[in-house]
């Protein structure tokens, strides 16, 4: 039997002084192994006989036979790039209260409108008409509170529509924060609204760059909209965006979550990407994913879960495929407050990729917009064959392969960087 190394393999140097090889690859499960430096470069010259020593290489993969196809292997996945809808994100309206300095929108062209109750009602009839079970619904913006009745609204509206359908829909919320009062509060608690409230650290930290339109610090707000919620037991998340403005304090920022505000969740989400030359705030993924990971073992440690790292972590626990890390590809749909349907939020503004009217009388998804955003895939691109986070990095983000390369199927190599790292911290 003629071996060979995995074309998807990934290595690192874990003991310099041993000259210890740490070696990953995806085939047939997330696989680790620790060879001599020596060994490693013998393999890789050709020199591979079936020998006791490499029995556990052979075993997990690390040698295949020669005639072993990786990317037949890999298409075998993309039976599992589903079509399914089963997420809606309603935009209640592209305007806000703050002006974010990492914000992804033109503050400048910020569009005043909201959506009206009808639009809502119709988005909501439309996503369970197209959708299937599990089904999942975001209130985003924008700032969705500036739009508050129709946000009542509407919640009752996806509750009534439990009760015909007989099916629970988990109802969610992005939010700054800084427009809860009592009323909404309560409101969320009764209904049960998961909330993640914008909140990127210790004051200091915070007003960096979340600051309202006149200027100043968004922080006295949002901590009060979050202790809102907070004690009247409604158990509210973060969502706390790395930028420039606190990559480097992340440590202090993830003490600040863990002794003061006791969030039942954090994402720690990487800043969207924006025309580099105009973003100030843009990140340096090296060391903004060192700061996450170690922010992030911080929070795991104290007993709170932290989705950035850990949905991929749980992949490689339960080894598990992680195919895709955006619903965009295939799985949701974005109602933008005119009631204009697409595929990705981050693209609302622009209107590229926004295409039907969910008030027009034959309403569909049945696009070239939505069938492009379907299969954008790792899987698909011939870029990311012989990667050995093909089966990890979940795709990345579209928006940021769009803004980087002008073109939507082209690798996002931030998450590329991150989803290595990961592989190396493991």
């Amino acid at each position: 039997m003629v071996l060979r190394l995995t074309k998807n393999l990934h290595t690192r140097v874990v003991d310099e002084k041993q000259r210890i090889i740490g070696l990953y690859n995806p085939i047939r499960g997330h696989h680790f192994a620790f060879i001599k430096e020596e060994v490693l470069n013998h393999l890789k010259e050709g020199n591979v006989q079936e020998t006791k020593e490499l029995e556990s290489l052979i075993e997990n993969n690390f040698l295949v036979q020669n005639d072993f196809s990786e990317e037949e292997y890999f298409n075998l996945f993309k039976k599992n790039l589903d079509r399914e809808i089963h997420l809606m994100y309603l935009l209640l309206t592209q305007d806000c209260n703050l002006i974010c300095g990492y914000c992804f929108e033109d503050l400048d062209k910020r569009v005043k409108g909201k959506m009206s109750k009808e639009v809502a009602d119709k988005a909501i009839d439309y996503f369970f008409n197209v959708s299937k079970p599990k089904r999942k619904i975001i209130f985003y913006g924008g700032e969705p509170l500036m739009d508050k009745e129709v946000f009542l609204s509407a919640v009752r509206k996806i509750k009534s529509k439990e009760t015909e359908y007989k099916d629970a829909t988990e109802i969610s919320m992005v939010t700054n924060g800084t427009l809860i009062d009592d009323e909404i509060a309560i409101f969320i608690k009764e209904n049960k609204v998961k909330t993640a409230i914008s909140i990127d650290g210790p004051q200091k930290i915070h007003d960096r760059a979340r600051k309202n339109i006149s200027g100043r610090g968004s922080y006295n707000n949002a901590i009060r909209g979050y202790n809102l919620l907070k004690d009247i037991g409604a158990n509210p998340s973060i969502s706390c965006t790395v930028g420039k403005h606190n990559t480097y304090n992340l440590g202090e920022v993830a003490d600040f979550f863990i002794n003061e505000l006791k969030p039942c969740g954090i994402g720690f989400n990487f800043m969207i990407e924006k025309e580099l030359s105009e973003n100030s705030l843009g990140i340096d993924i090296e060391n903004a994913t060192k700061a996450v990971l170690s922010a992030s073992e911080m929070l795991r440690k104290n007993g709170i879960y932290e989705d950035r790292i850990m949905r991929r972590l749980d992949s490689i626990i339960n080894n598990k495929v992680h195919l895709k890390d955006c619903a965009a590809y295939g799985n949701q749909i974005v109602v933008r407050y005119d009631g204009i349907i697409g595929p990705c939020h981050a693209f609302s503004a622009s209107e590229k990729y926004f295409e039907t009217e969910v008030l027009s009388k034959d309403v569909s998804i049945d696009n070239n917009s939505f069938e492009i955003w379907a299969n954008r895939s790792q899987l698909n691109n011939p870029d990311c064959k012989d990667c050995a986070a093909i089966l990890l990095c979940g795709g990345g983000c579209a928006y940021n392969s769009f803004i980087n390369t002008g073109d939507l199927n082209s690798k996002d190599t931030q998450i590329c960087t991150h989803a290595k790292m990961l592989i190396d911290y493991v």
